[in-house]
C-alpha cells in the first residue's frame, strides 16, 4: 500500500513545471545555463554526488575537533547567520573536493579509457573501404 499526499502531488506539479520550463527553451533559462558557473556545476556535479556523504562525514569531524568546537559558535540550534556561515563553508568544501575529484580523477580516467578502447578515425575509415564478400549461391 502506498500513500501519496499532497505533498507529493505539489511535487509532481513542480517537477511537471520544470520540464515545461526545459521544454520551451525560454531565453531566460537558455542565459542561466550559458554561465561559466552553471556550467562548471554541470560539470562537476557527477562527482558532487559522488562524495557529497564522505565530505559531509569529514565537515562534521572538522567540526568536532576540539580547537574549532571551542571557538566556532554551536551548529545544532545555531541562528540564521551561523547556520548560513556553515551551509556556505559546507557547500564551497564540497564543490572544491568535487572538483579536485574531476580534475585529478574523474577527467583523466575517462580520458584514458576513450584512448583505450576507442578506434583511430582512420582505421574505421579503412574497415568501411573493404569489400563485402558475399556467399557463394
Amino acid at each position: 500500500y502506498m500513500h501519496v499526499g499532497a505533498l507529493d502531488w505539489l511535487l509532481v506539479l513542480c517537477f511537471a513545471g520544470l520540464v515545461l520550463c526545459f521544454a520551451t527553451n525560454g531565453a531566460l533559462l537558455h542565459r542561466i545555463c550559458a554561465y561559466r558557473g552553471a556550467q562548471f556545476l554541470g560539470k562537476v556535479s557527477y562527482s558532487i554526488y559522488l562524495i557529497q556523504g564522505l565530505v559531509a562525514m569529514l565537515f562534521m569531524a572538522c567540526l568536532r575537533w576540539p580547537p574549532l568546537k571551542q571557538a566556532l559558535p554551536p551548529m545544532y540550534g545555531a541562528r540564521f547567520f551561523p547556520g548560513l556561515l556553515y551551509m556556505l563553508t559546507f557547500l564551497g568544501f564540497l564543490v572544491g573536493m568535487s572538483a579536485i575529484t574531476y580534475y585529478g580523477l574523474e577527467n583523466p580516467c575517462r580520458n584514458v579509457i576513450n584512448r583505450t578502447f576507442k578506434k583511430p578515425k582512420n582505421q574505421r575509415d579503412e574497415i568501411a573501404k573493404l569489400p563485402v564478400l558475399l556467399p557463394p549461391e
